[in-house]
């Protein structure tokens, strides 16, 4: 396993956790969907079915 695939993995765990404790925010769903998305994009990414550059445009848009 190389170290990007294994990088994009935690990745996962991490978001996938980081939507799970928002369920308590004041506005969960917007969270919860910006912290799902990026995890989807990881996997896609892990397992190379989507380009580098559609994550790297998701992020831009998630942060402005």
């Amino acid at each position: 396993m190389g170290f990007i695939r294994a990088f994009n993995i935690v990745m996962v765990v991490l978001f996938v956790l980081a939507a799970s404790v928002q369920l308590n925010d004041p506005d969960p769903l917007v969270w919860i969907s910006l912290y799902l998305s990026a995890a989807v994009f990881c996997v896609a990414h892990a397992f190379q079915k989507l380009p580098s550059y559609w994550a790297a445009a998701f992020a831009l848009v998630a942060f402005l």
